[in-house]
């Protein structure tokens, strides 16, 4: 599963925030971490919080606690022990996408659907972008008919 994305800052600089609990389990293993996407608090200022809870196959009870962000470091408890980092995201270094370029991808691919829009915001024109999503929108709700 995963966690709900939510579209924030309509009044200031926008920007993407998730939310809500999902679920990963390791078909070999069987262990499971229960994560919940904490939102931001109207009264506070901290973005990105995540919670999470590790647990071996059939057990009820967790041997790993972590929090922290999502986008930076995370915290980690084992059962009985002390609290120590878990992973921190700043320290990883950033590995470009290694995507095919739009001419040789298939009709239907999202780069490729919707690079139009994409033009449009990163050149700044609003309108083109607008006008290419709602042509894009229109012409996929022709072609689920």
């Amino acid at each position: 599963t995963f966690p709900s994305g939510y579209g924030r800052g309509i009044l200031t600089t926008p920007w993407l925030e998730l939310g809500g609990k999902c679920e990963i389990t390791c078909p070999q293993t069987g262990y499971r971490a229960d994560i919940e996407f904490k939102c931001k608090q109207f009264w506070s200022n901290e973005q990105n919080k995540i919670s999470a809870e590790v647990f071996a196959r059939d057990s009820k009870k967790s041997f790993l606690k972590v929090d922290g962000e999502w986008n930076g470091k995370m915290i980690g408890t084992w059962r009985g022990g002390k609290p120590e980092t878990f992973l921190d995201v700043s320290n990883l270094p950033i590995i470009k996408k290694n995507v095919k370029p739009v001419a040789e991808q298939e009709k239907h691919e999202s780069r490729r659907l919707w690079r139009e829009v994409t033009a449009g915001l990163k050149s700044g024109d609003i309108e083109s972008a607008t006008s290419a999503k709602a042509f894009l929108e229109h012409r996929q709700r022709t072609e689920a008919k």
